[in-house]
């Protein structure tokens, strides 16, 4: 496994990582719908939210479940909407790492526009304090429905909207991370086959960074092409640089073009693909703060190494488009982490420490390895 154990031990300073969730997938369901479907399946069911994905307000099992009126379905929410309060509170009220935070996105938005998650992280570095300031002051105020409009279940409240950014804003803690994690399906190898680059990804990798936030790895052997994609959109203007396969559920899909390669080919696809699903653009397990840090590191990497050689990869040029810029930066990090598996972490160490120290660094964040 691609553990403590592959790396040597650095004296290197640890990343803090702070608990709490991750961005929530925003459902298409009118707010009368949700509160009515909430009270009929609250119980050992979940909670439909428009805002927050499913939230398990739990029975015990193989019990009837307990049916709960209008009113205390809305005090159940109103307590998660002032917990997200607080806890993104906490996060804005860190002065100094939120204005580094603003200096790398205004770095990175200068060098890549609009390009992947940026525009939602300026959006929400502007929008989110505007909220806090309201719901201080309606506290202050001693102003009701702040978080939960009792006599008005569908109109907007100012801790409903805050709920839509917060949990995108909060750390996973590692059982949080691991909760997340699901058995990968293999589609369309032979059993050999399967079982084969089952053993070798399992001893590369944890089951955060295999299946964290991949679901499926397909084998497409009806192409003439050799390579592979992933599920989650890049934000490419250059799609002779990356095929991609659209995003299937939360999860990504994995797909192996394959043109009759090796086994060891086939591996070297996936573990390059693997890279670009535990990205900043597309886990499921980084915050936005941890987004931010992870591009503006593989930003300054690129830029700056001297070792790093890809014939996949073009040099940085600053004069290039923006899109096409911040697609061979994705790139680049898939490739490091592919060159990372194919020479052994200890070999690359030696060869390539610039793109050892940003492979070793993201891998044991994602995986909470701390030294």
């Amino acid at each position: 496994m691609f553990n403590p154990e592959s790396f040597p031990q650095d004296n290197q300073e640890e990343v803090p990582i702070e608990p709490v969730q991750e961005e929530p997938k925003e459902k298409k369901i009118s707010r009368r719908d949700f509160l009515r479907r909430s009270v009929a399946t609250l119980g050992g069911t979940v909670i439909a939210s428009r805002f927050g994905g499913e939230a398990n307000l739990g029975a015990l099992e193989n019990k009837e479940p307990e049916k709960k009126d209008l009113s205390e379905v809305m005090k159940e929410i109103e307590k998660k909407r002032r917990e997200d309060y607080f806890a993104i509170k906490k996060i804005f009220a860190q002065s100094r790492k939120i204005k580094e935070l603003k200096d790398k996105t205004t770095y990175l938005t200068e060098e890549f526009g609009d390009a992947g998650f940026l525009p939602r992280v300026v959006f929400n570095l502007e929008r989110i304090p505007e909220i806090l300031a309201k719901i201080d002051k309606a506290i202050e105020l001693g102003a009701e429905n702040i978080f939960v409009d009792y006599e008005n279940p569908g109109d907007l409240t100012l801790g409903e909207e805050l709920s839509m950014y917060s949990e995108g804003w909060q750390y996973l803690t590692k059982d949080q991370k691991l909760e997340k994690c699901s058995e990968v399906k293999f589609e369309e190898f032979s059993n050999e086959t399967e079982s084969q680059v089952k053993n070798a990804l399992q001893k590369k990798y944890s089951s955060q960074w295999l299946s964290g936030t991949v679901g499926r790895i397909v084998l497409d052997k009806n192409t003439s092409d050799a390579g592979g994609s992933h599920g989650a959109n890049p934000f490419t203007s250059n799609p002779a640089l990356s095929k991609i396969a659209g995003r299937e559920g939360e999860k990504s899909t994995i797909r192996v073009l394959s043109n009759g390669e090796s086994l060891e080919e086939i591996i070297d696809i996936i573990n390059h693909e693997l890279a670009h699903s535990n990205d900043w653009n597309s886990s499921l397990l980084l915050s936005m703060p941890q987004r931010v840090e992870f591009l503006h590191d593989a930003t300054r990497a690129f830029i700056g190494t001297k070792e790093f050689h890809s014939d996949y990869v073009p040099k940085y040029n600053n004069s290039e488009d923006k899109n096409y810029k911040y697609l061979k930066v994705t790139e680049y990090w898939a490739e490091a982490v592919r060159q990372c598996m194919a020479q052994g972490p200890e070999n690359y160490k030696q060869t390539n420490p610039t793109e050892y120290a940003l492979v070793k660094k993201w891998f044991d964040i994602i995986n909470d390895i701390k030294e």
